[in-house]
């Protein structure tokens, strides 16, 4: 299961990463902004939105799912991601720090529990458990505050960038969807990875930009997180009532 899990996530990122490939250059987005484009439209919002939209749609047994394929995109996020919105491809680097964020230390301690199928004690599980009730909404209320700090008069321009994350959020997830049902018979799964793909762009990406990118990819970052996170609020239900459908 595990196995499988992790060749859907890497499978994932590679059809994303075609996807923004041609997206962009049919879109004819400019080269200033081809890069930051790329990265909202490969990377998401898979695990501070993410998470919390899976539990509540699949359940909490597939969070855990969910931080696997999430290891993936992490892993390339930090790699390939920094190249994409740097401004000086040469000097584009990374740290190997950068990966080991909270999540993915948790997500690893998770794959060693999971794998050595150790039993933890009733006070930590329910001390987890207190933990786990109060993550979605503290995760919401934290991208609630970091919206509130987007212009507005900065919103709609350019709005190629903007469209192609948005064809990215409602179509793609789609027809990935019946792509990868060709290929994965488990329905959990495939639902998972369906879902992070429909994620908005991810929250991080104005610091990306800041630290390796240009001013106006802050700006355009900002600004695409903010109306994808907005659009999010209908479109993930709407693929979700899809995905019942299909199923």
């Amino acid at each position: 299961m595990t196995l499988l899990l992790t060749v859907v996530a890497f499978l994932t990122v590679a059809v994303m990463i075609g996807f923004a490939v041609i997206l962009v250059r049919l879109m004819r987005i400019p080269h200033g902004l081809a890069g930051v484009t790329k990265y909202m439209l490969i990377f998401t919002n898979s695990a501070f939105l993410g998470f919390p939209v899976i539990r509540a749609i699949l359940g909490t047994n597939a969070v855990f799912y969910a931080a696997v394929i999430n290891m993936a995109f992490y892993l390339m996020c930090y790699t390939y991601g920094i190249i994409l919105v740097s401004d000086d491809k040469e000097k584009a680097h990374f740290h190997f720090k950068d990966i080991l964020t909270p999540i993915i230390i948790a997500s690893l301690v998770s794959y060693v529990l999971y794998f050595l199928d150790i039993k933890m004690p009733s006070f930590v599980t329910n001390v987890l458990q207190a933990m786990d009730n109060v993550t979605s909404p503290l995760s919401l209320i934290t991208i609630g505050c970091s919206l509130a700090s987007v212009a507005l008069k900065n919103v709609m321009k350019p709005w190629k960038v903007y469209l192609a994350v948005l064809i990215r959020m409602i179509f793609f997830p789609v027809a990935y969807y019946y792509m990868m049902s060709l290929f994965i018979d488990n329905k959990l799964i495939l639902s998972v990875a369906t879902i992070i793909t429909a994620m908005p762009a991810p929250a991080g990406t104005a610091m990306l930009c800041a630290a390796y990118g240009g001013a106006e990819s802050v700006k355009v970052a900002s600004a695409t997180v903010f109306l994808s996170t907005l659009i999010s609020v209908v479109s993930i239900p709407l693929l979700s009532f899809f995905m019942l459908k299909a199923a």
